[in-house]
């Protein structure tokens, strides 16, 4: 599967808020929630790493210390090419990690958080805070990834947290969207009938009978995808025909 963004209306509004993000002299806090599927997580990390920004996934057993271990670590491999072992308790660490963030080197990146909502769902607000200060004190500019209902829960926590936020919602993607996205991702050719298969589930009306609709997931229709370029390979072909592999997809998915 080719590793490209494809322009979505999600990701044409997101770019055009990073563009003027950029353009700020002071740093900035840009969020994007969405429901899952939508193709959060694959734009943050196509722009992180086509840009070189720094990109760090929170795991759900995460601590203030571990967490700003993590961010030292990443600022160091910038700055130094090196990852760092730092030492020094919390505060210390806060205060390194902010001197970082201003290294010439640094200043002009995006650092990326994803899975906020592990932060929130294990109520993890000390580590939220750090994030703030990256921005308050060290002017750093930030992305987080969240789910859809992140703003509210954080906003039940503290509502002046997200006053200097800029937000990002990526709804449901449309058909012609998903379309876009597997064409244009696939390193192989496919018939109508593989397209309507990876972007719907089929579902039953009141009386029973069968219909497809389409699902609105990037990830499902991709996972689906990878499937289908497996079987087609393993066939010698070089163009996906459904008849031919449905079997297998229909099983495995």
């Amino acid at each position: 599967m080719n590793d490209v963004l494809i322009a979505t209306e999600n990701t044409k509004f997101a770019d055009k808020l990073l563009y003027n993000v950029g353009k700020q002299p002071e740093g900035s806090i840009v969020v994007i929630i969405g429901d899952p599927g939508t193709g959060k997580t694959f734009y943050a990390k196509h722009k992180a790493y086509t840009n070189g920004w720094i990109y760090q996934c929170v795991k759900a057993t995460e601590l203030p210390k571990s967490f700003l271990q993590g961010v030292h670590s990443r600022l160091s491999f910038l700055i130094h090419g090196k990852d760092s072992h730092p030492r020094g308790n919390t505060p210390e660490l806060q205060e390194a990690c902010n001197k970082m963030f201003q290294h010439p080197k640094v200043a002009n990146k995006v650092f990326v958080f994803d899975e906020i909502n592990l932060l929130i769902q294990f109520r993890k607000w000390g580590i939220l805070e750090i994030i703030r200060q990256f921005r308050d004190i060290a002017g750093a500019t930030i992305m987080m990834i969240g789910e859809n209902d992140s703003k509210g829960l954080i906003t039940a926590y503290n509502e002046h947290y997200f006053s200097r936020c800029k937000f990002v919602e990526f709804s449901i993607l449309s058909i012609a969207d998903l379309i876009r996205i597997i064409k244009g991702r696939s390193e192989l050719e496919f018939d109508n009938a593989t397209a309507e298969y990876l972007i719907s589930n089929e579902t039953k009306d009141e009386k029973g009978k069968s219909k497809n609709e389409c699902h609105g997931s990037v990830r499902i229709a991709t996972d689906r995808l990878e499937i289908l370029e497996q079987e087609a390979r393993r066939q010698g072909k070089a163009r996906i025909i459904f008849e031919e592999v449905k079997g297998v997809t229909y099983a495995a998915i």
